[in-house]
């Protein structure tokens, strides 16, 4: 095989972050920041409130991009990148784009829930819980195919746990 001096990967990487952007642009209710250089985490989302975006409902999205994943998303994260997800604050999803194909994928790594109580809590991805003791593998099974239906739900969830967070400080108050 011939080199030819094109980093495949970087190219790669370019692509999915330019269709993640193209996933949310759609969104009025979405601002998304480009964070990789300031904390490691890829992106740093912000969701409106009504024509606000003055807000303080975030979350991370983490990116990652295949040039070969013809059945699915598959994911390896480093024991080390896992323990970090786990001990995120914010709700944190990771999005997975092939080059085979454009699709994108999503699944939450720490997910924004709320409890049949009302109460707010982050639920951390059943593969990052114990604590890793190695790498941790992400199989098509464990992903979301992103589209407008699957963008408005991740919006949701995280207004509604924003909305459980709210309502817990004013019941504390």
């Amino acid at each position: 095989m011939k080199k030819t001096g094109i980093d495949v990967v970087a190219l790669a990487e370019e692509r999915a972050k330019d269709l993640l952007v193209l996933s949310l642009a759609h969104r009025d209710d979405l601002a998304v920041l480009e964070t990789r250089d300031l904390n490691g985490f890829d992106f740093l989302c912000r969701v409106a409130e009504g024509r606000s975006l003055n807000t303080n409902k975030l979350f991370w999205i983490e990116l990652k991009a295949s040039v070969r994943e013809p059945n699915g998303p598959r994911v390896r994260l480093s024991q080390d990148r896992a323990v970090v997800y786990a001990e995120s604050r914010l709700p944190l999803c990771l999005f997975f784009y092939s080059m085979s194909d454009d699709i994108g994928y999503y699944v939450w790594m720490v997910e924004p829930t709320v409890t049949s109580t009302g109460k707010p809590e982050l639920t951390i991805n059943r593969r990052l819980v114990p604590a890793p003791s190695s790498d941790v593998e992400l199989n098509a099974g464990d992903f979301t195919k992103v589209d407008p239906q699957s963008i408005a739900q991740v919006v949701a969830s995280v207004n509604s746990y924003y909305d459980a967070v709210h309502q817990a400080y004013l019941e504390a108050a």
